[in-house]
């Protein structure tokens, strides 16, 4: 669901709260056209909530990187699975958010080299996510 939550984000839909009142609210998104869903039965599970975001990935993509080749390729196999974590990684490079692996290897990099310049340890320190924050310190646990 969060990485719904991210491709909704990155089409401008609003998230809204849906509960009854018994147990946990659901997340739902409206799009016109197609009408109001909860969010873990968009993307990852229709092409009719899937292809409007590639093609949204199509425009916003350029020619000095290379993260459409991946979309583009994904609709060969005809398989949303496919299709769907390429857009995911589409949006996530977009937007510079580093997946756990990249960090990861960044955060060993910086930690193993004495030579690092202040600026990307700053960089690094100012983007991490809670989840990113634990990830170091089991890192430098192992150090």
């Amino acid at each position: 669901m969060k990485d719904n939550k991210l491709i909704a984000e990155f089409m401008g839909h609003k998230l809204g709260l849906d509960g009854d009142g018994m147990g946990e609210p659901q997340c739902r998104i409206f799009e016109k056209g197609l009408g109001t869903k909860r969010i873990e039965d968009t993307y990852s599970e229709s092409w009719d909530w899937l292809i409007p975001v590639v093609a949204k990935c199509r425009e916003q993509s350029n020619a000095e990187d290379n993260h459409w080749e991946a979309v583009y390729y994904s609709l060969e196999d005809c398989n949303i699975d496919v299709t769907y974590k390429a857009v995911v990684e589409f949006i996530k490079k977009q937007q510079n958010i580093m997946t756990q692996e990249e960090l990861t290897k960044y955060a060993l990099y910086i930690l193993n080299e004495s030579s690092t310049p202040v600026d990307e340890i700053e960089w690094l320190i100012s983007n991490l996510n809670l989840e990113a924050k634990e990830t170091i310190k089991d890192i430098t646990k192992t150090l």
